[in-house]
């Protein structure tokens, strides 16, 4: 396999792709590759308020390391609509390696509350990203503002790439949490501590383990750090090998997504814009 410029490209792992190295702990299904069953569209997290923007233009440098890398947006498209799409927020770059399938191309896999959708860099005449089970089109789906979505990268040094778009003036950003796991991301260009004054979540669930309270986790870059909301007396985000502190550190970073695991029937999570 060649890149654009004709030079052979190297891949860190024969593996095959995702379906072995997304982590099962966190993740019990699959992820999606199309065939008999038909493409699955993702499902958005879903917005309370109107996302508003001043036409104010943002970027955010981002490293892609070789492997997996929990990426999200934290930008509206240029117009001011809250999404963009997956063509549009990883704009064509020689530095993505391209591929005939999505075990040698890079990747990248949204949620759509039970399964994975795949789309992967293709090496045909345009350097796109096209879904697995389309190859007709450059795909068409969408990221919003505040989602997360996993990033494989085949190539075997980190890559830099750039995020950019409209940032939202909004003084609040609200997300519906829905049971089981949700794919979000801090909607805005500053790190966010969840016991700071700019994180809360009503409908939120404690509990004495993280198999009983809701938990957020993070990646590292080959393993989850967990944290979860611990019902002691002060009812704070705790880790889950430390509950002598309260977390304070401003963990959910800008560009970063995050998982929300939520063991109720459903809560609103609200960002406050912290600047």
């Amino acid at each position: 396999m060649k890149n654009r410029n004709g030079s052979r490209l190297r891949f860190a792992s024969p593996a095959r792709a995702a379906e072995r190295e997304v982590p099962r702990d966190a993740v019990a299904s699959r992820p999606h590759r199309g065939g008999l069953g038909g493409r699955r569209d993702f499902i958005a997290p879903a917005r309370a308020a109107e996302v508003v923007s001043s036409n104010i233009v943002g970027y955010e440098k981002i490293t892609i390391t070789p492997g997996l890398n929990m990426i999200g947006n934290q930008f509206l498209s240029v117009g001011g609509t809250a999404f963009q799409n997956i063509n549009q927020m990883f704009k064509e770059s020689d530095d993505f390696v391209a591929g005939a399938s999505d075990s040698e191309a890079d990747s990248i896999l949204t949620w759509n509350g039970s399964s994975y959708n795949n789309i992967y860099y293709y090496d045909d005449f345009d350097y796109s990203w096209y879904n697995t089970d389309d190859l007709s089109a450059s795909t068409t789906d969408i990221v919003t503002m505040g989602q997360g979505v996993w990033f494989k990268h085949q190539g075997n040094t980190s890559v830099t790439t750039t995020l950019a778009g409209e940032v939202p003036t909004n003084n609040v950003f609200e997300v519906t949490i829905t049971p089981g796991l949700n794919f979000i991301a801090n909607p805005y260009p500053m790190a966010i501590c969840p016991n700071g004054e700019y994180f809360s979540v009503e409908g939120i669930v404690a509990g004495a383990s993280d198999s009983e309270a809701d938990s957020i986790l993070t990646w590292n870059g080959s393993s989850y750090n967990n944290i979860y909301y611990y019902d002691d007396w002060d009812n704070n985000w705790y880790n889950t090998d430390d509950l002598s502190n309260a977390v304070s550190d401003t963990i959910l970073k800008p560009a970063m997504g995050f998982w929300y695991k939520h063991q109720g029937t459903g809560a609103t999570l609200t960002f406050k814009k912290p600047y």
